[in-house]
Formats: structure tokens, sequence, C-alpha cells
């Protein structure tokens, strides 16, 4: 039962060692030669890329026998896309002191850096806390903007709607008055007709 514990974390500790680290790399430019080798004609390949990573500028020489891999990988870095390289944990200090770094062309994996920060909580959209919160603060100054204006157009035709309405007031009284002024007109010649046939 013991050395079964042992074992076990013997195991364990050995697992731990072997972790990769990751970094996340941008690409900057490319490198590549391929020629065949005197008497096989097997290809030979130099393919160096130059990237920029959190430890720094750094000059990735590509090594490994995964042709199709290479093809596939040289195909989506001409888009100048960002991936992570995965540093075997025992070479983590070498990675970060040097300037030209040896890695095998598979431990390079695509990413998207756009929706992706290290560190950062996302949301589901892939945005940090952070820049969702700066997006909604944006938005509600936009919506309060908006809101602002489509508040100053209804004051202002509130303020045109009582300028018509006090018009048209001023306007049906002008139109009473000038109704009393006739019907006092009215009276006044039936009075003086009256008068006249009076006398």
């Amino acid at each position: 039962m013991k050395k079964a514990v042992y074992i076990f974390v013997f195991l364990l500790f050995l697992q731990v060692q072997c972790f990769a680290r990751d970094f996340i790399v941008e690409f900057l430019d490319e490198n590549y030669q391929e020629t065949q080798a005197s008497f096989s004609y097997a290809p030979i390949i130099y393919h160096s890329i130059q990237v920029r990573t959190q430890a720094g500028p750094k000059i990735l020489v590509l090594t490994g026998d995964d042709y199709h891999y290479r093809k596939w990988l040289r195909e989506y870095i001409a888009e100048g896309k960002s991936f992570i390289a995965k540093v075997p944990e025992d070479q983590n200090e070498v990675f970060v002191t040097s300037s030209a770094f040896e890695i095998d062309v598979t431990n390079l994996h695509p990413l998207n850096l756009s929706k992706y920060k290290q560190g950062e909580e996302k949301s589901k959209d892939g945005l940090s806390r952070v820049e969702l919160d700066n997006l909604r603060a944006k938005a509600s100054s936009k919506t309060k903007s908006v809101n602002e204006s489509m508040r100053k157009k209804s004051d202002l035709k509130s303020q045109k709607e009582r300028q018509l309405k006090k018009k048209n007031s001023k306007l049906k009284n002008k139109k009473v008055t000038d109704q009393e002024k006739k019907a006092k007109l009215e009276i006044d010649k039936k009075r003086l007709e009256r008068e006249k046939q009076i006398q």
C-alpha cells in the first residue's frame, strides 16, 4: 500500500514537471528557404519567423519534419495572425533570455488575439470585463446623447406647439372680438333704424 502511494506521488510530481508554458506570439516576418540534400534529394528546410512575444522580440527557428503542418502554418501566418507557442517547462528560461529559439513547428497553435487576452476574465463574446464595461459605457453615453437630442427635439416641438396654440387663441380671440364688434354694430344699426322709424 505504501509503495502504491509513493508511486502515485512520484508520478504526480513527474507530471507536474512535464507541463509546458504557453507564450502568446504575434507574427512580424517570415524567412523560408527550401533546398535539396546532395545525392538523396531530401528536402532541407530553413524556416524562421520573427515574432513579438510577452518575453520581448524573438526569432523562432522552426524545426520538425511535419511538412503538412508547416505548410498550413505558413498559410496561416501569411495573413499576419497570432498564435500560441508551447515552450517545454525545462526551456522556459532559455526562451525568455534568448533572442533566437528553436521550437518544433507542431508546438505553434492558432489564436485570435482580438478575442483573447491572457490573464483576464472573458465574457461570452471574448471581451474582458474591462473592455465590456467600456463598451457598455460608450453605448450608454451614446444612448444618453440620443435621448438628450430627442428630448431637445421634443422640447422644441412642444415649444412650437405652445406658440401655435397661443397664436390660434389670439386669432380666436380676435375673431370673437370681431364678431362682437359686428354684433354691436348691427345692434347699433337696428337701434338707429328704430329711432328713425319712431321719428
